[in-house]
Parts: C-alpha cells; structure tokens; sequence
C-alpha cells in the first residue's frame, strides 16, 4: 500500500532489523523532529519509532477500491476516529490473507480493549480538566485568605471595619491606631465596628 498517514490506536505490521514482521499498535504521539517516523507499540513493554517504509497497513483483498475512493476513505478515516469494528475488521482481513481467522470471543474480547482504552484516554483527558479546575480553586482560595489578613501588621484575621471608610483592620491594630485617620486612605474615623467571617 502507499505510503499514508497513521491513525491513532491503529493495528499495523512493522518490520524489524530482522526482517520479521510484528503486530502493533500505533501510538498517539508522533515525532516532532520527524514526520517520516510513527511511534509503535509492539508489545506491553516495548515502544519504538519506526520508519515509514518499515509499516505495513491493512486493508481487505475483497475490499480494494479504486485509487478515487481509497483518497476519500482515507481522507474520511483521518477525521474520525478509528473505531473497534474497524480494528477488528483490519485484523480480520490481515488473518484471512493468511486463511486464519478470529473467534468470535475474540473479536469480541478485542474490540472490548480498544474500547476501553479509548475510555482509558478520555477519563485522563477529564483527571487532567478536573485537576486545573482544583488548581485554580485552591488559588483563589489562597488569594481570599491573603485579602482577610490585616494590612498594618500582616499576622491577625481582620475582624473590625472603620466607620466610615469601610477599610477592614484586625481589633489589635485599630486599637493602636494613632489619631482618627485612617491608616490607608486618611480619612477621618468616626468609630469602628466588629464583624465576622463564616
């Protein structure tokens, strides 16, 4: 087949050094130095990057369409994502070339992978939402929490607020201020009054 773009999650062969062909999986990544190289999951612990012309794609030998409708399901593949029925249906068509066939269990136990490896990748897409959202919160909580500390000596809980001002203070320093101006915005005070945050 020529050369095309790989799908994420998509079953390909490659060839090793060897010369020997393995299943993988294509892996949602690509290589930013590099747009001939993919990278491939071959085994539960094993990840390479493999050069283009080292991937072989599937497609079924009694499905072969014309070089027109192969660029338009090509083109329709790229903007969807690869579905199990799909990956089951490659595989099928890579086993019968070579007259063995899945199992019913297990075309059903693979496309119950995929799917849950896709649910797999949208849960973490959401961990990772619902972590900046916790993130943002515990900011603004600790930007509250420094808005409540008295600005004269930067230690107590304000708890008392200049009449008529309205500029908060901690009970301490109001009953040290000097005179009956205000320490932030001079104006006169006429008296102070107790509040509490709950």
């Amino acid at each position: 087949m020529p050369l095309r773009s790989c799908l994420p999650w998509e079953i390909v062969a490659v060839e090793d050094s060897d010369g020997v062909l393995r299943y993988g999986k294509v892996m949602d990544e690509e290589d930013p130095s590099s747009s001939e190289e993919v990278k491939i999951q071959v085994s539960k612990t094993c990840i390479r990057w493999y050069a283009m012309s080292q991937i072989y794609f599937f497609q079924s030998v009694g499905e072969r369409k014309s070089s027109k409708e192969i660029d338009v399901w090509i083109g329709d593949k790229e903007e969807t994502e690869a579905s199990p029925v799909g990956v089951v249906a490659e595989v099928n068509a890579l086993l019968a070339r070579l007259n063995v066939s899945l199992s019913t269990s297990y075309e059903e136990l693979l496309a119950e992978v995929w799917r849950l490896q896709h649910q797999v990748a949208l849960m973490e897409k959401d961990r990772r939402a619902a972590l900046q959202q916790m993130e943002q919160a515990l900011r603004a909580q600790r930007d509250a929490e420094k808005a409540l500390v008295c600005v004269v000596c930067l230690v107590n809980v304000v708890d008392r607020v200049l009449v008529p001002c309205g500029h908060s203070y901690c009970t301490t320093c109001v009953y040290r201020l000097d005179g009956t101006s205000c320490p932030v915005c001079r104006h006169d005070i006429s008296d102070s009054a107790a509040f509490r945050i709950s």
